[in-house]
């Protein structure tokens, strides 16, 4: 069966893990009868014939003349005795030399020496696998042959089973896992272990060698005594990485240790040449090893037997034998084998179908580290056909496991069938439905009888608020009706929380929180404010009033009607009784009568409203340069502007995604986009560069443009105005007018501008005398410092005076708090100009709307979102420059002295460049970056000598005109 080869220098063999030692008793050379031999297939075509065809008396003929004594057998194994002695080779062992009387080889012989009988004997280096390895015999199939002779049987050292054979276990191959890790890898998935499951009891080692150990092993016959058998052990045995490795063999062994001396002897005369290690295909269950193959005899009887033992150098081992069905005897088992092998493909087919659908649906074969093999028993003791645990059938979802006799019951679940199931949810819904109208009509007829207790037209605990409804609509046949006690509360309101709230106003944001008033019942309305059931107005009314006006204040802000029951409980429940003595504002050390809610604190005993602290350094998050900008004057209220932002932009979230959502119709996810392109939109500094051109000429790097309140010449009534929006909002000191430009004064004044919302050309749509009309775009990286607020408040000065209501600092919000402003802004805007102001900025435009549009059909009532930057802007804060070819009075400003000045500054001291329009909507623009261009050059030369001499006939359209046949004129 195998192919002899010469064997090579450095080559070696491996020693299967399993085993310790092996080999082939000499009697099972001589009595190949007793074992049939016969019995064994033919070896395949490819293996070449052995070229010595000589009988087993003349093999040992060959042996005699090759210097073996007669009784030396084939394998070097006395047959008196053991023998430790390996065989010499004849090419490595210098004392040797081949019988000249051999014959020589053929020429056609493939093999490039003389072959002996020394290369036959069993286990030598010289032994390799052939290349069609595959078709040889399995292990398992040599096994069952000898397994018809009558085994005798034996008891394996350290093992727990009695047959003729020791079954052969396989280790699986090397795996990355542990087997630890692989244990608990098929914990999780609730399966066993497939290891587990196959794993032939082990034999437990109860001795490790090294080189120099040796193992005897023998049995006593009752007819005759035999000199034990040596069996050298696996050389790298103490060496395997496995457990259990064991000493395989057929008879019973004696392990014993031989002393040092013995291990010495056999070591000399034993010692190998490691150059006669032949190489040999690496198994997965083998370790290096360069020991012999080893020999048990068995003298007990005149039969012999032999464990095949398969090669260590067999890549792919035989897989085990299949595991026995326990509680099945062995006839009924082959039985339902045999059928099972008739089965057709279409029956197996259809099975694998239906255990690949159980297995989708969770069913594991194994459900637990226990055997779950089961199989239904037939009352005959047979199998009936498929049914076994997997039992074929088109509805996979009914499986059930069988039970083992050491398992509980498992109880099988209940199933419904579709109707059922639509049933049952039907029922279970309108269960639902039952208990939640109950529960909503029991809590209205509560809040009813709660409400219904006082007079008609009156309400609250004490029933002491006039629920009267007022009709508060200026149109005709529509009332709006609203409660007395609101229509009289919201006046005082207004003036203590500093708002300006008209009556329509309120009613629209109760309208929205509670709907329309049935009939002229308004105490839904009434009791929204009521804090009776804590405080009267006959014992404190100053306290009352402040608690009912705060209750209406933060209901108009917000519209959340959750807010406004926050603060009505806190009422209910504060510790009144430490200022019942006092009707008024009083000291709260303690804190027990202040609550958060809407984004502030409100203080119902000194009567107060406030917010937390906020840091523009923090929250704003502007770069280390940014912060450098502002003053140790501006900083303070720059935070104290970021404080009111967050909470009043907290309040009003929520009534700005209802009037977005509702009354522009817009959908609910924009609103973010919307507000991001708010924050991003450019911002613009209007000034005038007549009046500051000299600034201009002075200096290229000093900040520009200057604050407003650092303006030299200001009128008493200008300074009266920024002291008081700059007072009162800002917290800033108070100015008194300057003299001239002070540099010194930059940094801790706000400089005042616009959001270029609809992206126009100029500061401000409207042309009117004295209005600025350059600007200064700024980069966007001065954001955080700004201050945003709806409608024109400085902006517009020193040219400009504006007449305006005194605004709060909660009116003011930042680039990134600013509902509040947001909802001011848009909702003072007609719906349809809102809804087009929205649809522009949704559309990414960067430039003006178009002319037939209706947002620039209204400029003139769209108000500007003026914004205040704290600290200086310096020149690298300015991104380019933009004006307008003409003045106010439409003369040229285009080729004056100071747009001269302005095109210096900008395009040679900043290396901007200045965008040149001619109204704020125009399509087309002038982009000036160079001084040297010849173009541009020509058309402002020839406008600078029209404005010199004073050359009226020549306007803006002249200069566009000429600008635009040369190519400068662009979107």
């Amino acid at each position: 069966m195998y192919s002899r080869k010469p064997p090579s220098t450095g080559q070696f063999r491996r020693l299967s893990q399993e085993t310790a030692a092996s080999g082939i008793a000499e009697s099972t050379i001589s009595n190949a009868e007793s074992l049939r031999l016969s019995q064994f297939p033919a070896p395949p075509s490819s293996i070449p014939t052995t070229p010595i065809h000589s009988s087993p008396s003349s093999l040992r003929s060959t042996h005699s003349r090759m210097g073996y004594p007669p009784s030396t057998a084939a394998h070097g194994v006395s047959s008196a005795g053991p023998s430790t002695r390996p065989l010499p080779r004849p090419q490595q062992d210098a004392s040797y030399s081949p019988d000249p009387k051999s014959p020589a080889p053929s020429s056609s012989s493939p093999y490039p020496r003389d072959f002996s009988a020394h290369d036959w004997h069993e286990g030598a280096s010289s032994i390799d696998v052939d290349a069609q390895e595959d078709r040889l015999l399995s292990t398992s199939f040599i096994t069952s042959l000898l397994r018809e002779r009558e085994p005798s049987r034996r008891t394996s050292i350290g093992s727990d089973a009695f047959s003729g054979f020791s079954e052969m276990t396989y280790l699986r191959a090397p795996s990355i896992l542990t087997r630890h890790q692989t244990f608990h890898r098929y914990l999780l998935l609730g399966i066993r272990d497939p290891y587990l499951v196959h794993r032939a009891i082990p034999e437990v080692n109860k001795y490790e060698s090294d080189y120099s150990d040796t193992v005897y092993s023998h049995e006593k016959s009752s007819q005759e005594d035999v000199t034990p058998t040596v069996i050298r052990s696996a050389s790298y045995a103490q060496h395997i990485g496995t457990q259990q490795a064991s000493v395989v063999g057929i008879a019973s062994a004696t392990l014993q240790n031989i002393g040092a001396d013995a291990r010495r002897s056999r070591q000399s005369d034993n010692r190998m040449p490691p150059t006669a290690r032949s190489q040999s295909r690496q198994s997965n269950r083998s370790t290096k090893s360069v020991a012999a193959s080893f020999f048990s005899r068995i003298s007990s009887s005149s039969r012999s037997v032999a464990r095949a033992v398969p090669l260590p150098w067999r890549r792919l081992k035989p897989l085990p034998p299949v595991p026995t069905i326990p509680h099945i005897p062995i006839a009924a088992e082959r039985a339902h084998r045999e059928q099972e092998a008739t089965l057709p493909l279409s029956n197996l087919a259809e099975r694998a179908n239906a255990l690949d659908k159980m297995l989708q649906k969770g069913h594991n074969p194994h459900h637990s580290l226990k055997s779950n093999a089961r199989l239904t028993m037939t009352p005959t003791g047979g199998y009936s056909k498929y049914q076994d645990a997997w039992q074929i059938s088109s509805d996979t979802s009914s499986y059930q496991q069988p039970i083992g006799p050491d398992e509980k019951p498992i109880k099988q679940k209940f199933s419904l069938t579709r109707k059922q199931r639509k049933l049952l949810i039907a029922f279970i819904f309108l269960l639902i439905v039952i208990i939640a109208v109950g529960v909503g009509v029991g809590v209205s007829q509560s809040h009813k009888s709660s409400e219904s207790d006082c007079a008609t037209g009156l309400a609250g605990a004490r029933c002491n608020l006039n629920a009267t409804c007022v009709c508060t609509s200026s149109t005709s046949g529509r009332c709006d009706g609203l409660a007395q006690n609101i229509v009289d509360l919201t006046p005082t309101m207004n003036t203590l929380f500093s708002t300006n709230y008209s009556l329509a106003g309120v009613y629209n944001s109760i309208w929205i929180m509670k709907g329309s008033p049935a009939g002229r019942d308004c105490s839904s309305q009434s009791n929204l404010v009521d804090v009776g059931a804590a405080l009267s107005s006959d014992n404190s009314p100053n306290r009352t009033t402040w608690a009912e006006a705060a209750l209406l204040w933060d209901l108009v802000q917000s519209q959340d009607s959750d807010a406004v029951q926050t603060l009505k409980s806190f009422v209910a429940g504060a510790p009144w009784s430490k200022v019942e003595h006092t009707d008024g504002p009083v000291p709260d050390d303690d804190g027990s009568f202040s609550v958060s809610a809407s984004g502030f604190i409100f203080n119902f005993a000194n009567q107060s409203v406030g917010q937390d602290p906020v840091s523009f350094a923090v929250n704003g998050q502007p770069s280390q340069e940014q912060i450098g900008r502002v003053g140790d004057v501006a900083l303070p209220s720059l935070n104290r502007m970021y404080a009111f932002a967050l909470a009043s932009s907290t309040q009003q979230q929520g009534a700005l995604m209802t009037y977005w959502t509702s009354v522009l119709a817009q959908r609910e996810d924009d609103l973010s986009v919307f507000l991001s392109l708010v924050a991003s939109a450019p911002i613009i500094l209007p000034f005038d560069a007549t009046a500051i051109q000299d600034l201009m000429a002075d200096s290229t790097t000093d900040a520009f443009p200057p604050p407003l309140s650092c303006f030299p010449g200001l009128t008493n009534d200008q300074v009266q105005w920024i002291n008081d929006i700059e007072i009162s909002v800002f917290a800033l000191p108070s100015i008194t007018g300057a003299s001239h430009f002070d540099t010194s004064c930059y940094p801790d004044r706000p400089i005042y501008g616009v959001v270029d919302l609809l992206r126009l050309r100029l500061p401000f749509a409207p042309v009117e005398d004295g209005i600025a009309l350059q600007g200064a775009v700024l980069n966007r990286n001065v954001g955080p410092r700004a201050v945003i607020h709806n409608g024109e408040l400085l902006s517009l000065l020193p040219g400009v005076d504006v007449t305006a209501e005194q605004p709060h600092p909660r009116d003011f919000g930042t680039l990134n708090h600013m509902s509040h402003v947001i909802l001011a802004y848009l909702s003072s805007l007609d719906t349809n100009l809102a809804v087009a102001l929205v649809n522009h900025v949704m559309s990414y435009g960067t430039v003006p709307p178009d002319a037939s549009s209706i947002a620039v059909q209204s400029l003139n009532d769209i108000p500007s979102l003026e914004v205040a930057i704290f600290g200086s802007v310096l020149p690298a804060d300015i991104r380019y420059m933009v004006s307008s070819f003409s003045t106010t009075s439409g003369s040229l400003f285009f080729g004056s002295e100071a747009s001269s000045v302005l095109r210096n500054w900008t395009i040679s001291g900043q290396s901007s460049q200045v965008v040149w329009a001619d109204n704020s909507t125009s399509t087309l623009v002038a982009y000036d970056s160079s001084l040297s261009d010849s173009s541009f050059s020509e058309a402002f030369n020839a406008a600078a000598k029209a404005v010199a001499n004073n050359v009226t006939s020549i306007t803006a359209a002249n200069v566009t005109s000429s600008l635009n046949s040369t190519g400068k004129m662009d979107s």
